[in-house]
């Protein structure tokens, strides 16, 4: 959404700024696909094509939060994940001269 609002291809052009641009992320949660190791040997190849994919879709969220919470200012942190923690304090917005824009993550 963030190229969607600034880039000159598609046609809006809108201005970086806190003030101009808030990015709402509305979603319904988030799940994490496991895959138990004593079915993989089993498991037909379709099967295991459809598991792929959706961890493929996991693992994408996931990096979309993470830039967003990097790039931004957001009042109401997710928590990624135990390693990076919700980012607060350590965010590219903070090493520019302003921040760009900001974001929340609202659940359903």
């Amino acid at each position: 959404m963030l190229m969607l609002a600034t880039m000159a291809a598609f046609g809006r052009k809108w201005r970086l700024s806190k003030d101009e641009l808030f990015l709402i992320s509305i979603g319904t949660g988030a799940f994490r696909t496991t895959i138990a190791a004593r079915g993989l040997q089993r498991k037909p190849a379709g099967k295991f094509a459809l598991d792929t994919l959706m961890g493929l879709i996991g693992d994408c969220q996931v990096a979309s939060h993470t830039m967003l919470q990097w790039l931004s200012h957001s009042p109401m942190p997710w928590v990624i994940n135990s390693e990076i923690g919700d980012l607060q304090g350590d965010h590219i917005a903070g090493a520019l001269s302003q921040e760009h824009f900001q974001t929340k993550r609202r659940l359903l």
